[in-house]
C-alpha cells in the first residue's frame, strides 16, 4: 500500500481509472490515504474515464435530437446513481421505498437512452450488457408498480416496452396469463382511443408516447405470438435490448430515408370478433365487460394475422390519401432539420389472397421517438388507418408497435394492436399466417 501512495497522484489515478467502480470503493475503504486518493482528490476527468472505460457507453455518443447532446455531465454523480440503482434492483424488497424505486427506474431509463447506435466501430454496447444483467433479477420487469406515481408507472412501462417482451421461459405461466388479460383489457377498451390522442398510444396533452398504453399493446401481440406453434425465426419480432439499438434493422439508411423505411416488413395484426369487442365495451349489458374475466372464458378467441409489406419512398405530392392531424411531431420542421417527414407507399398480400395498398408517412416525434402513420385500401377505398411508435432508436430491429383502426373513427368502430419489423428484402421464407389464440 505504501508503495502505491508514493507514486505520483496522476499515475495512481490513471491506474485506478481502469478499475471497476466497486473496486475503487473497496480500495478507498482500506485506509484514510486510500480514501483521499480515490475519492477526495479525483475530479470529473477521472470519473469520466472510470465511467466510460469499463462501465457504460459515453452518453455524448448516444443518438439525440439536434441540440440535445449533454455538454456538462457530472460523471461521478451519474455513476453513483447508476450503481445505487444496481444495488436496489438486486433487492427482493425493492418496492418498499417507492421514492427510491422511482429513482432507480429513472437511472435505468437514462442508461437506456444513452445506448450508442450500432456501428462498425461499436458493435457492442456496455449499456446493453449492464441492463441485461440487471433485468435478470427475478421479477424486476413484472413488479407490481400500482403504488408508484403515474410518472413512475410510465418509467416502468417504458422499460418493459424496450426489454420486457423477450420469450422468457422462466416466467410462471399464471403470471403470463394474468399480464396478458390485463393488457387485453387495456388494449381493447375503446375509451383509450379518441380524437385527443389521435387514436394512438399518445398522451393527449403533450403528444409524447403513452408508454403504459404502448406496453399493453406490445404485451398483447407478443402473448399471441407465443401461442402460435412452429413459427420460423423471421416470424418473431426481434426482441431484446441489442435489437432496440439504433440502426440495427436490415437495409440502408440515407439522408432521404433516415428511418430505414424502404424495404420489406413483417406485420402482425391482432383483432377480436367485432361482436365480442362490442360486448366487452358495453358494461350495462355484457357480463364481465371491461373486466379481466371477459378474457378467461373458454370460448374467447383472438385472431392474429401475419402480413408481408413491401414499402418504397415517394414524394409528398404523389400521395393519394389525405394525411390527418398529428400531435407531438415535427410535421413542418425547419429546412436544416435532419429528420424531415418521409412519405411512402406499399403493398401487401393478405392471407386470403387479397392485395392491400398502403400510403403513409414517418415523422420524428418531439420526444425523440419515430412515429408511423399509414392507411390501407382494399379495392380502392382507404378503410383502415394505423399509427405506431418505433421501439428503441432510429431504425431499430425491434420495429414499430401501434394501433390499427378505421379511417372514419365512428362510434363502435374496432381497433386493435399491431407490430411490424423490417426483414431482409431477399428473405424467401414468408408465408401468410392467420391463426386464433
Amino acid at each position: 500500500m505504501n508503495s502505491l501512495m508514493t507514486i505520483p497522484v496522476e499515475v495512481a489515478h490513471q491506474a485506478l481509472s481502469f478499475c471497476a467502480a466497486w473496486d475503487i470503493v473497496a480500495f478507498a475503504r482500506t485506509c484514510h490515504l486510500a480514501h483521499a486518493l480515490a475519492l477526495e482528490s479525483t475530479g470529473q476527468p477521472f470519473w469520466r474515464d472510470v465511467f466510460c472505460t469499463s462501465h457504460f457507453d459515453d452518453p455524448r455518443n448516444a443518438w439525440r435530437l439536434p441540440g440535445d447532446t449533454p455538454t456538462d455531465i457530472d460523471w461521478r454523480d451519474e455513476l453513483q446513481q447508476r450503481l445505487s440503482a444496481e444495488l436496489l434492483a438486486a433487492r427482493p424488497k425493492r418496492l418498499d421505498n417507492s421514492e427510491a424505486y422511482e429513482a432507480m427506474l429513472a437511472a435505468l431509463i437514462r442508461v437506456l437512452h444513452d445506448i450508442v447506435p450500432l456501428s462498425a466501430d461499436q458493435p457492442e454496447s456496455l449499456n446493453v450488457a449492464w441492463l441485461d444483467k440487471l433485468l435478470k433479477y427475478p421479477g424486476l420487469l413484472n413488479d407490481d408498480v400500482s403504488r408508484l406515481s403515474p410518472a413512475g408507472q410510465r418509467l416502468h412501462a417504458l422499460l418493459r416496452a424496450y426489454t420486457g417482451h423477450v420469450f422468457d421461459e422462466s416466467t410462471p405461466e399464471n403470471s403470463l396469463r394474468y399480464r396478458r388479460s390485463v393488457s387485453r383489457t387495456y388494449a381493447y377498451d375503446m375509451r383509450n382511443y379518441t380524437r385527443a390522442n389521435t387514436w394512438a398510444p399518445l398522451a393527449p396533452a403533450t403528444g409524447h408516447v403513452d408508454w403504459v398504453h404502448l406496453d399493453h399493446i406490445a404485451t398483447v401481440v407478443v402473448s399471441n405470438v407465443r401461442d402460435v406453434p412452429f413459427l420460423g425465426e423471421d416470424q418473431i419480432p426481434p426482441l431484446g435490448l441489442q435489437h432496440a439499438r439504433a440502426y440495427t434493422a436490415p437495409g440502408e439508411f440515407s439522408k432521404r430515408d433516415w428511418a430505414g423505411v424502404e424495404g420489406t416488413w413483417r406485420r402482425y395484426v391482432c383483432f377480436m370478433d367485432y361482436r365480442e369487442l362490442a360486448a366487452f365495451n358495453t358494461p350495462l349489458f355484457a357480463e364481465g365487460a371491461r373486466d379481466l374475466s371477459f378474457f378467461d372464458r373458454p370460448a374467447f378467441r383472438e385472431a392474429v394475422r401475419l402480413l408481408s409489406v413491401d414499402i418504397r419512398i415517394i414524394e409528398c405530392e404523389e400521395l393519394e390519401a389525405e394525411m390527418p392531424e398529428f400531435i407531438g411531431v415535427y410535421d413542418e420542421p425547419p429546412p436544416d432539420f435532419p429528420y424531415p417527414p418521409i412519405y411512402f407507399e406499399g403493398h401487401s398480400e393478405t392471407a386470403d389472397g387479397g392485395h392491400l395498398h398502403l400510403e403513409g408517412c414517418v415523422m420524428m416525434g418531439i420526444d425523440g421517438t419515430v412515429r408511423w402513420y399509414f392507411v390501407s385500401s382494399l379495392g380502392g377505398e382507404y378503410q383502415w388507418s394505423s399509427r405506431g411508435v418505433q421501439i428503441g432508436g432510429i431504425g431499430s430491429a425491434t420495429g414499430v408497435v401501434g394501433v390499427w383502426t378505421t379511417t372514419t373513427h365512428e362510434a363502435g368502430d374496432p381497433a386493435g394492436p399491431y407490430w411490424q419489423w423490417k426483414v431482409p428484402s431477399e428473405d424467401p421464407e414468408y408465408a401468410p399466417l392467420l391463426d386464433r389464440v
